[in-house]
């Protein structure tokens, strides 16, 4: 391993602009919904506590979050998913659409449920202090879609690559991206010279997301796809050049939780960027994002 690649250390980074760049986020939008309230009481019924709900509250989660935090650095961004045929899917486009996110590419299949993640929030402590999840209830299908949908999407897709600037997949293995699907957009996006940048899902057979751009796994995703343990760098640096090289990628990216993130171009350096210690004031719930 070539001396550089542990010796490049980012310490002072800042966000490319992302104004006047058209991205299309394809993956699962969710809808995270909140029952906020407190717990005094356990139920007669059974031994569970009794949730007094004070305040209900509806967030846009996994795709639908990533998409929210580009429009937030400006870049205009389309959404490609499916939802279902029920309130929770008009919630979730009024939510998008809110932030001028382009929605066309939102197709309905009435056989499936829009993801939704119901997380049950109480307060176990006097003064509303001490609050912790109870219950999650999630409602959703992971079966796979139909070749129409598939086609219909890639459609979508084919319409309008050549107005877009990227394309961000977020896969978190709910039915939506199966191989012809992801295959389809790797494809159209290459022949349009168009970069694809994939957070994948947990598996250890990642071929379907050959030829991307950019793979972004963690440190367990990628610790099944490779096979190796990651505790060094010499660890990352082995999983990453992996990756590239089995998935004919430009660059992977693994995030290392508390040792911050691995960036490792294929042609080029390899480079830790590390954290920077922050409080933490809530720990439900997935991000798709990396602070």
């Amino acid at each position: 391993m070539p001396e550089s690649r542990d010796s490049h250390t980012l310490t002072n980074s800042t966000l490319p602009e992302a104004g006047d760049r058209r991205v299309l986020v394809v993956g699962e939008v969710i809808l995270d919904r909140y029952l906020w309230g407190e717990v005094k009481r356990v139920s007669p019924e059974a031994p569970i506590p009794v949730l007094r709900v004070r305040r209900r509250e509806d967030r846009p989660g996994n795709a639908a979050f990533v998409m929210i935090e580009l429009r937030a650095l400006g870049a205009s961004v389309v959404a490609l998913s499916v939802i279902g045929n029920d309130l929770s899917a008009r919630t979730l486009r009024k939510m998008l659409e809110a932030e001028s996110i382009d929605t066309d590419s939102l197709l309905v299949d009435r056989s499936r449920p829009t993801i939704v993640k119901e997380r049950m929030m109480g307060y176990v402590q006097s003064d509303m202090r001490g609050i912790q999840q109870l219950l999650r209830v999630d409602e959703e299908s992971t079966d796979p879609l139909s070749p129409r949908l598939e086609e219909l999407l890639l459609a979508k897709v084919d319409a309008q690559v050549h107005q877009l600037n990227g394309i961000l997949v977020s896969d978190i293995n709910k039915g939506l991206l199966g191989a012809t699907l992801i295959g389809g957009i790797i494809t159209q996006a290459r022949k349009s010279r168009i970069p694809v940048i994939v957070d994948p899902k947990m598996d250890p057979d990642y071929t379907v997301y050959r030829h991307a751009t950019i793979l972004t796994p963690n440190r367990r995703e990628a610790e099944v796809a490779t096979g190796f343990r990651l505790e060094t760098k010499q660890d990352w640096d082995r999983a990453a050049d992996k990756l590239n090289q089995e998935l004919d990628l430009e660059a992977c990216l693994i995030t290392l939780d508390g040792h911050g993130m691995y960036l490792a171009d294929k042609d080029g350096p390899h480079v830790h960027l590390p954290t920077t210690p922050r409080d933490v004031s809530e720990l439900s719930g997935e991000r798709d994002d990396v602070c």
